[in-house]
């Protein structure tokens, strides 16, 4: 898993601080596409994807759907991670957060 540093954040052990003694892994599904992390807790998985852009597109969200759907009901929540300023519900099982919100870093 490769270390992304993003505003003196890194994002890997950013995230494990939140998840705290949740085991969190990377994948890549059978069809190429990935999501960064996955955080898992007993059969419950959340899939996060980081992204660069302001702007969401349907293909920044594909690895996410893949994903869910590769794990058969195991992904409870799909989380795009972005620059952005809103927190957005892009379906019923997956939100955009900005990264300010996500790492609780609003105002700093």
């Amino acid at each position: 898993m490769s270390s992304v540093n993003l505003l003196g954040l890194d994002i890997p052990c950013q995230i494990h601080q939140l998840a705290g003694w949740c085991r969190i892994r990377g994948t890549r599904p059978h069809a190429g596409r990935e999501v960064d992390f996955l955080i898992e807790r007993g059969d419950a998985l959340v899939a996060i994807e980081v992204k660069w852009a302001q702007r969401i597109t349907e293909r920044d969200t594909a690895g996410l759907r893949q994903c869910a759907q590769d794990l058969k009901g195991a992904v409870r929540l799909g989380l795009l991670l972005y620059p952005g300023s809103e927190t957005v519900a892009l379906d019923r099982h997956t939100l955009a957060v900005p990264f300010s919100t996500f790492f609780g870093i609003e105002g700093r």
